[in-house]
This record gives structure tokens, C-alpha cells and sequence, in this order.
């Protein structure tokens, strides 16, 4: 990834100041609240064998990927001319030995791969079920959170609502309405192919997933209370990033876009918008690890998970 130092907007920090101040006085106030929710998470499912079910998974894809390069030295050592410009007989013959004992080898690292794959899927399933249960509001918002739906959505629209069902059972009634446009299926291909959220309206791909649908809510709500949320939420950012460098996302990201991961469990949360006022990447990242692994998200960035679940139950 290329890296460029970009400074945070020192007059930006001074302004953010007091917010900063307010939001720690406001989830320290929430503290208990948050933290015994965010203790039930992690006592709910063996994080133990969910952790093992993850590292199975690395120790497998790892083994796999160094047998494969292996098999791939062998074939290339074998092409390899004698000196003279000719094929190596000698050469082939003794890769084509080695090749079947490497095969087994590899077979059985593929098979473990499968079989590591399908143990962390399981052990995720059961997880997020339990945990979803956990993390939803008393007073979930329903169907006051809403997407205008297009005739030409029909065809696509199973992952599309199967992200708002969610979401609908995960935001808090404190929210209030919240209509949400959305555009054409493949709108988002003019900008690239990436969905977007512009204010109040959303775009996907046809084939986007659910879990699409929820960050690009999570942007809604967040530009929906702009001058709350949005604030909160550069001023959460801010305060983590305020003293480090920010890098480049990197290919597939306008030469703007930079981020610091300082903490993150990915950079995209800590992507920097100089001049946008509210808008970050904070509470729509927090929304989608809370859909798509809540648990890694309870481990990994605690503090993250607590601000995105104080959204979520109408603290903030």
C-alpha cells in the first residue's frame, strides 16, 4: 500500500475539542450499561473454540499455500533447460517423483482447508445468532426504518431486505422514521462499481450482499443526525488518529480517500474526510462487523463495538 502523511486537520481537532470531551463524558456515563452488554457477548459463545476454529483455519490456509508454491517450484525446476537450450529429461522425471509426494500432501491440506472452513462457518453461525440476540434494543425500530424500493429492485431484492430486516430488529425506535431512496440495481456501476450512500439514498448492485445494505444504512443514519451522530463520530474518529499518519487505501480508492487503522479492525473505518464535515466511515463499519462477525468485533476493538452499540440503542 502506498503511504502518504497527511496531518489531520489541526483546526479541525480544536473544533472537534469540546465534542470529544462530551462523548467521553457520554459513554462513560453509559459505561455500565454498554459493559455489561458487551460482557454478555463475550460470555455467550466459547470464544475459546471460536478463536481455534480461526486459527485452524490460518494454520490450514497457510499449509496449503506453502505446498502449493512447493508443487510450483517442482514444475518450474522442470521446464528448466539442460544448458544447452533442450528439454531436461532428467529433471521432469525427477519432479514427476516428487510430485507424487507432494500430492498427498496437498490433497490432504485442501481436504483440511474444507473441513476448517466449514468448523469456522458453524462456529460463526452459532455465535452471531446468539449475539444478535444479545446486542438488539428493547425498542427496535421496526418498520419506521424503511427503504422505497423501486419496480426494478424485485428482481435482486432478497439480500437487499434481508440487510434492512436486520437492521429493522438492531437500531432503536429512538431514531424515529427513517425512509431511505434507493436507487436503480447497478446505479453504483457509474461510480465504479462500489455502492454509496448521498444523504438520505442508497446504491447497489444487483448482487451486492446483506451485509452491503447495512453499512449503507449505517451511513443514512448516520447523515439523518448529522449534527449529532455525524459529529460524535468525526470527534470518536479524531481522537484516535489525531496524532497518527493516515496512508492511502490503495487501488480500487479515489487518490482522496486515506485512513489510519490505528486500532481499526480495518483501515476503511479510519478513512479521513478533510472536507465533509460528519461524515466517516465509523458507525457504518461498526454496523457491518456487528452483522457480519460481532464476536471478532467484541474482541478485537471493544471500544468501537461499545460507540456503535450506543448508536444502536439510541444513547447518543
Amino acid at each position: 500500500m502506498d503511504t502518504t502523511d497527511i496531518s489531520v486537520d489541526k483546526a479541525r481537532i480544536d473544533e472537534l475539542e469540546q465534542t470529544i470531551a462530551m462523548l467521553r463524558k457520554e459513554l462513560e456515563q453509559h459505561a455500565p450499561y454498554l459493559d455489561n452488554i458487551h460482557a454478555h457477548v463475550l460470555a455467550a459463545v466459547d470464544s475459546d473454540a471460536y478463536k481455534k476454529a480461526e486459527s485452524r483455519v490460518k494454520k490450514a490456509s497457510e499449509r496449503h499455500a506453502e505446498l502449493f508454491a512447493a508443487h510450483a517450484r517442482i514444475v518450474e525446476e522442470a521446464k528448466a533447460d539442460d544448458g544447452s537450450g533442450g528439454f531436461n529429461k532428467a529433471a521432469w522425471d525427477k519432479s514427476l517423483e516428487q510430485e507424487k509426494e507432494l500430492w498427498d500432501d496437498l490433497r490432504d491440506a485442501g481436504r483440511e482447508c474444507t473441513a476448517a472452513a466449514h468448523a469456522r462457518k458453524a462456529a460463526r453461525a452459532e455465535a452471531d445468532e446468539k449475539i444478535h440476540k444479545i446486542i438488539a434494543p428493547a425498542d427496535p425500530i421496526g418498520s419506521e426504518l424503511n427503504i422505497d424500493l423501486r419496480p426494478s429492485h424485485q428482481a435482486h431484492v432478497e439480500e437487499l431486505l434481508t440487510g434492512l430486516k436486520w437492521m429493522q430488529k438492531v437500531m432503536s425506535a429512538k431514531h424515529g422514521r427513517h425512509l431511505v431512496a434507493c436507487d436503480a440495481p447497478d446505479a453504483a456501476l457509474q461510480t465504479g462499481g462500489r455502492a454509496y450512500a448521498n444523504g438520505m439514498q442508497i446504491a447497489l448492485n444487483h448482487d451486492d450482499r446483506a451485509w452491503v445494505t447495512v453499512h449503507e444504512l449505517g451511513h443514512t443514519i448516520e447523515h439523518a443526525n448529522a449534527n449529532r451522530l455525524g459529529n460524535k463520530s468525526q470527534a470518536f474518529l479524531i481522537d484516535r488518529v489525531k496524532s497518527h499518519p493516515v496512508e492511502f487505501l490503495g487501488a480500487g480508492h479515489e487518490p482522496e480517500e486515506v485512513a489510519t487503522k490505528d486500532g481499526f479492525q480495518e483501515a476503511y473505518t479510519g478513512k479521513y474526510y478533510p472536507r465533509s464535515g460528519g461524515s466517516t466511515e465509523v458507525f457504518s463499519m461498526g454496523i457491518q462487523h456487528m452483522y457480519q462477525d460481532p464476536l471478532k468485533f467484541a474482541l478485537s476493538d471493544p471500544d468501537h463495538f461499545k460507540y456503535t452499540l450506543a448508536i444502536m440503542h439510541g444513547l447518543l
